[in-house]
């Protein structure tokens, strides 16, 4: 347990599609809920008691409007919702147990799917709060001490009316921290791999064949398993702005594509779950 608390309290980034304090969501954990109201976890407070929860500023991982309650308890009165992105102080914590859910099975617009892994839940709690000048509670798992990725910075739909095709920005290069360049022969065509580093140890790699496809892979750095899920559900519902033509999603990867001949893309994590990879690929025949 003590584990676990502690890598939900390093979450970097984003927010998960569906989650069971959202009333889109679907909480699998319902029926133990009342069980934890206006309860305090004894246990919780020992495991982290060296955080400092007081006046510590978060932000919203949530990609779904996080909800900031009256009351540390799914059934308060909604104050307001806390976007993507948006800062609040974490005044005090933890207070009501309340894990989240996220249901991936409901979550993306799809013409073909096959989902083998529908849900993943993870440990939280509720937290108090000051969101605006105004006091009041929310789910601690998906807030995060670091800005979560803007993934406009990394992709864009073409604007032409005939072709909507999904494209890979290049990136600002006075964010480029340095880059590496390589050449080599692959069946008597030149191939080559570029490396970029990026500050907050963001890389991207490129590899291409010397014929026919080139690969781009995102690589960003992640602190746990829940992250990969957090991360990759707020990427596919950033691009499911345009319904996907096939759907993919395993425990391990996921894979999306817009059409047979456009580019595509597969979300899949490290060994070491310490990174994730986002490949973008084009090209081929």
């Amino acid at each position: 347990m003590k584990k676990q608390l502690f890598i939900l309290l390093l979450l970097p980034m984003i927010g998960v599609g569906q989650i069971s304090d959202n009333p889109e969501y679907k909480d699998l954990n319902s029926i133990n809920i009342d069980m934890w109201k206006n309860l305090m976890i004894d246990s919780v407070e020992l495991d982290i008691g060296n955080i400092k929860f007081k006046n510590k500023r978060y932000y919203s991982n949530s990609s779904a409007p996080l909800l900031f309650r009256e009351g540390p308890n799914v059934n308060s009165k909604v104050l307001n919702r806390i976007k993507y992105g948006d800062e609040l102080t974490v005044t005090d914590g933890p207070l009501t147990k309340h894990d989240l859910t996220f249901n991936f099975s409901t979550n993306f617009k799809a013409n073909h799917k096959n989902i083998s892994y529908n849900t993943h839940t993870i440990e939280s709690y509720y937290v108090e709060a000051n969101y605006k000048g105004v006091k009041g509670y929310v789910c601690f798992g998906l807030l995060s001490e670091k800005k979560p990725i803007d993934f406009s910075m990394f992709f864009e739909f073409d604007t032409e009316e005939y072709n909507k095709d999904l494209i890979l920005k290049d990136q600002d290069t006075t964010m480029m921290i340095s880059e590496e360049y390589y050449e080599g022969v692959v069946r008597e065509f030149i191939s080559w791999r570029r490396i970029k580093t990026y500050e907050n140890n963001i890389r991207i790699i490129q590899d291409y064949d010397g014929k026919y496809t080139q690969t781009d892979r995102i690589e960003l750095p992640i602190d746990s398993r829940d992250d990969f899920y957090i991360l990759s559900n707020n990427l596919l519902r950033y691009l499911n702005s345009h319904t996907f033509g096939y759907l993919n999603i395993s425990k391990g990867s996921w894979n999306i594509s817009f059409s047979e001949m456009g580019p595509s893309i597969w979300i899949s994590i490290s060994q070491d779950e310490q990174k994730i990879y986002i490949d973008y690929n084009y090209g081929g025949c």
